[in-house]
């Protein structure tokens, strides 16, 4: 098991034949890393990348004539503090005022994109690396980028004062009902300018006290725009919440009951439920040469609110996206990388005790269980729109697009819209085709997927690692406090998985007495080894 999950084929395979077999007492956590972190193949920047970065960067902007010049639009982008692959942005204006009462009635949305492909073609060799990463990676000692700086966090990052090459994607909300107005949609190539630069927390601060005012018929601040984006995206949370499958609903109603939030997924990977906050470990290199790998590290935790009004803001608004460009891709028969879900039947009231129903954590852990993963192809079938529905987001159909810099399937994405734009591939006047056909784009997914499992066990080991070393540093008697009954395993044996918020995991523990699901125990750490990633624990 992984954060209460059963571990995949492909994270088995790892454990049993690249995690067991380098168990030979390792001389330090930074030297058992650094071997889990070579099955990760990533090599870093190499000279071979570095001189097809600077030959790309020479090239002209073969689409110069044909971008649409956003510069005068204001445009704030909203990440951590910590980001330098700044990959969307975001504008908006008023496109209508109720007749009656004068107040804002709709609104047009704009998701500015950063535009590697300005640089970067499919047949590229650098792409292939891409392909070979197929997302950057954040470790917990340091993330690992999927494009080469030059590219991701220089030339195509929407960094503040800068035009920048974008794809832009646009429609108009009703505030009313948060539904988008029929054929607003839009996709083209543009030029753009980040007006500033924000974080969740400035954002956060920004909006306090905008609950219940009257969206401003003017973007001409900062703050205006950011009441405004507010106010879709409070619209569109309920539209979607509206078209969710019922074990969405479910889980959703369940989580707002305790927390206010009401949104159960997270835009990029929909069906993964976030929980109430979210633990991030970090890891440090000790005093002596940070570059050794027998050195020592300093791990430690960070909790922060997985939910918020600015992190919200912004994935109302990459769920629109996605959303505008699925259907801009279906109604042009694009092959694209569209990502769907079924709906699933869901009865709570078959739930183990249903009177513990409104735990936030056990409410999120049922719908990690209830909902289907979801699935990734090019083009199933174009005759049966339904089945690009995504239920978890509650839209009727879904692409990701909006991290280029950072995925690869989002370059993907890219590639063929950008063609269409071009006129390539239908009779336009370049003539030409797309960069990928149905099949071949389907073939490309299921290579990336298969990549992106071994990476996924990969870095899974990783945190696994120092999730341990962290557990080793909690001081004796290693208590950790307030932790959720989710799930029995084997209640014969007493196995049952805890929600642990010191550690921000779902664990499997040992429980030395009866309990009913949705009860909070204590529990204590009994064994925590980085180098096996065994860690023990057991609830009193």
């Amino acid at each position: 098991y992984h954060d209460g999950q059963p571990m995949s084929p492909a994270e088995k395979h790892f454990v049993r034949t690249e995690l067991l077999p380098e168990h030979h007492a390792p001389s330090s956590l930074a030297a058992h890393v650094a071997r889990l972190e070579a099955r990760l193949g990533r090599r870093g920047d190499t000279l071979d990348v570095m001189a097809m970065t600077s030959a790309l960067l020479a090239r002209p902007d073969r689409d110069e004539a044909r971008r649409r010049d956003f510069r005068s639009l204001r445009m704030i982008t909203v990440d951590s503090a910590s980001t330098v692959e700044i990959d969307d942005g975001l504008s908006a204006e008023v496109a209508g005022v109720d007749d009656v009462h004068g107040d804002v009635s709709l609104v047009r949305v704009f998701v500015h994109v950063a535009d590697p492909t300005r640089y970067l073609d499919a047949e590229d060799g650098l792409a292939k690396v891409a392909s070979g990463r197929v997302r950057t990676l954040y470790l917990p000692h340091g993330k690992r980028p999927m494009l080469p700086v030059a590219l991701g966090a220089e030339a195509c990052s929407l960094l503040e004062g800068v035009g920048v090459p974008s794809l832009t994607v646009t429609a108009v909300v009703r505030l009313e009902d948060g539904s988008l107005v029929e054929g607003s949609g839009e996709v083209v190539m543009s030029v753009t300018q980040s007006s500033g630069r924000m974080t969740y927390d400035e954002v956060d601060r920004a909006l306090e006290g905008a609950d219940g005012c009257a969206p401003p018929k003017s973007t001409q601040t900062t703050g205006a725009l950011l009441s405004l984006l507010s106010a879709v995206a409070a619209a569109r949370k309920r539209w979607r919440t509206g078209q969710m499958g019922p074990a969405a609903q479910a889980a959703s109603g369940a989580r707002g009951a305790e927390t206010g939030a009401t949104d159960a997924t997270d835009a990029t990977e929909a069906t993964e439920a976030t929980e109430a906050t979210e633990a991030t470990i970090l890891a440090v290199p000790g005093p002596g040469d940070a570059g050794a790998e027998h050195g020592e590290m300093t791990v430690t935790m960070t909790h922060a609110p997985k939910s918020s009004p600015s992190r919200e803001l912004v994935m109302e608004c990459m769920v629109l996206a996605g959303q505008v460009l699925a259907t801009f891709g279906l109604e042009n028969a694009i092959p694209l990388p569209y990502r769907s879900q079924e709906a699933v039947a869901y009865d709570p009231d078959g739930d183990e005790d249903d009177d513990k129903r409104n735990s936030v954590q056990l409410s999120d852990y049922r719908l990690r269980r209830y909902l289907l993963r979801s699935t990734l192809a090019a083009s199933p079938d174009f005759l049966d729109p339904s089945r690009y529905a995504h239920h978890a987001l509650g839209v009727p159909a879904y692409t990701q697009a909006t991290s280029p810099i950072r995925r690869y399937v989002d370059l993907l994405a890219h590639w063929q819209i950008k063609a269409h734009l071009r006129g390539e591939g239908q009779g336009g006047n370049e003539g030409g085709t797309l960069a990928f056909d149905r099949d071949q784009l389907d073939a490309a997914i299921v290579a990336l997927e298969r990549t992106n499992q071994a990476l996924t066990a990969a870095e899974r080991a990783i945190d696994q690692a120092f999730l341990c070393a962290y557990a080793q540093t909690l001081p004796d008697p290693k208590t950790l406090p307030s932790c959720t009954l989710l799930h029995w395993i084997n209640q014969e044996r007493g196995l049952g998985i805890l929600h642990v918020p010191v550690l921000g995991r779902d664990l499997v523990a040992t429980l030395n007495r009866p309990a009913a699901v949705g009860t909070q125990l204590s529990c204590t750490v009994t064994a925590a080894d980085p180098f096996t990633g065994t860690l023990v624990l057991t609830a009193d």
